[in-house]
């Protein structure tokens, strides 16, 4: 059964408090009176499936095809071939279609720009646009220009197409009413190119239309709240493993401003020689040499990102500080919670900056506390070494420590208890947190109750009573299966001393007493049993310790240390013994004999590379200078 559509003139839509004119709903030039879809079934086919001959063959029979309205949401077959990514048919459509019917809207106001941004796909746009480059100040029912829906919509490996939109949209000396880079269509645009990761687009965005820096949606949001919700955008919230660490700060990277000046023409020049020109930015880190090595490249554009949010922030705290009055510093940066929200999750860099052109916010209570009660509260040590280093003890940060011990004697939240690996380095670094507590606070307010009439330590034991639990039972643990090894090493140690490779002469002596591979075996067997014995030594005392609170701090830790580092030389040096032992016995007779110490070297290698990281950290926790800066700061204090 054939399904007929009356085709009728759209009428004016409206958005918010503005009309806006669809000039361009009603151009069909229809056939016949009633639209009948079956008819034009075969082109929509056509179209989708990208059979330009079909197409072809079709617009013969009937020239009004290329503007007629083929499906229900009165779509064309130019809006569909643009929706489905096909650019070839488009480019083909466009050469037959008039200027006017390419800005043809659909019934939710959209032309084929915007299925084209919605798609992704960079052809197409850029042939849209040449033909008729007002097709980027055309809004769909919502109000949003196809720049708009790119960053929300189109795949993210796709950023050309949003980069290329950004430069070819205008905003200025223009008569509609509705400017797309203005008002609150300006802040949603903002928002979402930021929210979609493209810092680059919005720093230039922002350097073309300052006002957009601090631009704000219905919602109250803004570039500097979005960033905030996004650690992982920003140095202090990238984890990188120890090479990755390394590497970091010795990439080379500069910052891509973009144009200098927004594009008003050159609509004709292809998508390519717009960035060949200058015109256009590269949408990714320059490419060296250096940056597109393996294992680089992923740590040369996290770095390239991070060099453009770090100056994004910078440009919005220049731009608020043109733009607001006091009472409006307020507003922007505590009632939009943007200060709470990087505190929260510890996005130092946004706390440095904002406070670096507002110092006055130290005073300003964030959701009615202060900045170092949120940044304790959530464990955020970088925001509390930042807020000590940079103001040294300032008067609203010592009014609040009278009641950071209490705050701090609850359990972190899980999230930043997960940081650490282990129930025991958890519980230690949690003691630290409460012995930096400690330190703030006079001795007069350490033993005061709450209104509980609990003081911070009582709180302290028992919120942290499972964890330690927990942390007793990981250790001893450990020591268990790490003593079972030892004992076995210690054994296998003891019995080589006695049974040495190639046996003894009548007289008592070892046949290779002589060999420099013998006093290889010799002193590696004896350091494999003496190393063995401490670690046994040392992990039988952790089975018997009292495992108390304080234990946790330095006591425990540094034993487990010693008991690690003892083991795993225990390791080392009994296969060095055993390819010593193998070189000596069959090493005139095997030539391959002699490769067996270098062998011998993988599994200690491997069991280094799995355990080397945890023993960083149980030694850096341990006996480095700490999580806190805190401890320095008052000792240069006069």
């Amino acid at each position: 059964m054939s399904i007929i559509l009356q085709e009728v003139t759209l009428p004016p839509m409206e958005v918010g408090s503005s009309t806006i004119p669809t000039p361009y709903s009603n151009f069909t030039n229809e056939p016949r009176d009633e639209l009948d879809l079956s008819y034009y079934l075969p082109l929509h086919q056509a179209v989708k499936n990208g059979n330009w001959e079909t197409a072809k063959r079709f617009n013969e029979s009937d020239p009004n095809a290329l503007t007629a309205v083929i499906s229900l949401h009165k779509m064309t077959a130019l809006h569909v071939a643009s929706c489905s990514g096909r650019w070839q048919f488009v480019e083909k459509l466009v050469k037959l279609m008039p200027t006017e019917a390419i800005a043809m809207q659909e019934n939710r106001g959209r032309t084929a720009l915007h299925f084209a941004a919605i798609s992704g796909t960079k052809k197409a746009v850029r042939t849209l646009v040449t033909k008729n480059n007002d097709l980027t100040q055309i809004v769909d029912a919502h109000g949003q220009t196809p720049l708009f829906m790119a960053p929300s919509l189109a795949p993210p490996e796709l950023k050309d197409v949003v980069w290329y939109l950004s430069l070819v949209t205008r905003d200025e000396n223009e008569k509609a009413e509705r400017k797309p880079f203005s008002g609150h269509l300006g802040a949603d645009l903002i928002l979402s190119i930021t929210a979609s990761g493209y810092y680059d687009i919005c720093l230039h965005l922002i350097q073309r239309y300052p006002h957009l820096a601090t631009a704000r949606d219905k919602n109250n949001s803004s570039i500097l709240h979005i960033l905030s919700q996004n650690p992982s955008a920003f140095p202090s919230g990238s984890r990188f493993g120890f090479w990755k660490s390394c590497i970091y700060p010795l990439l080379p990277v500069q910052l891509n401003h973009g144009p200098q000046h927004p594009i008003q023409s050159d609509m004709e020049s292809p998508f390519g020689n717009l960035r060949e020109s200058g015109k256009v930015p590269t949408s990714t880190p320059s490419a060296t040499f250096l940056s597109q090595a393996p294992g680089i490249k992923c740590v040369y554009a996290e770095k390239w990102r991070h060099k453009h949010v770090l100056e994004l922030v910078e440009c919005i705290c220049r731009q608020a500080v043109k733009d607001m009055c006091n009472t409006q510093v307020i507003d922007f940066f505590i009632a939009s919670e943007v200060l709470n929200t990087a505190t929260s999750v510890g996005i130092v860099e946004i706390i440095e900056r904002c406070l670096k052109f507002f110092p006055d916010l130290i005073w300003t209570p964030v959701s009615q506390k202060g900045l170092i009660n949120v940044a304790v509260e959530c464990r955020q040590e970088k925001i509390v070494n930042c807020l000590f280093e940079k103001y040294r003890f300032s008067a609203p940060i010592v009014i609040d420590c009278s009641s950071i011990l209490h705050v701090v004697a609850k359990l972190a939240p899980s999230s930043r208890l997960n940081s650490v690996s282990g129930s025991a380095f958890q519980m230690q670094r949690e003691l630290h947190w409460f012995k930096m507590a400690e330190n703030l606070v006079h001795p007069s307010f350490r033993a005061a109750k709450n209104s509980n009439g609990k003081t911070a330590q009582e709180i302290f034991t028992e919120e942290h009573a499972d964890l330690r639990e927990k942390g007793e039972r990981w250790m001893k643990d450990t020591s268990n299966s790490c003593m079972v090894v030892s004992t076995l090493i210690a054994t296998v140690a003891f019995a080589a001393a006695f049974t040495v490779p190639g046996g003894n002469s009548d007289k008592g002596f070892p046949i290779f007493l002589m060999s420099n591979s013998f006093m290889v075996f010799v002193i590696s067997d004896a350091l494999a049993l003496f190393s063995s014995t401490n670690s046994i030594l040392i992990f039988l005392s952790m089975l018997t310790s009292r495992y108390a609170e304080e234990d946790f701090l330095h006591s425990l830790p540094k034993r487990l240390i010693i008991g690690l580092a003892s083991f795993f030389f225990s390791i080392a040096t009994m296969m060095i013994a055993f390819g010593a032992a193998i070189s000596m016995v069959v090493g005139e007779r095997l030539r391959w004999g002699v490769s067996v110490p270098v062998i011998a070297c993988v599994p200690v290698t491997l069991f280094a590379a799995l355990q080397l990281p945890l023993f960083i950290q149980m030694v850096k926790s341990t006996y480095g200078p700490g999580i806190f800066h805190i401890q320095k700061l008052m000792i240069d204090r006069p």
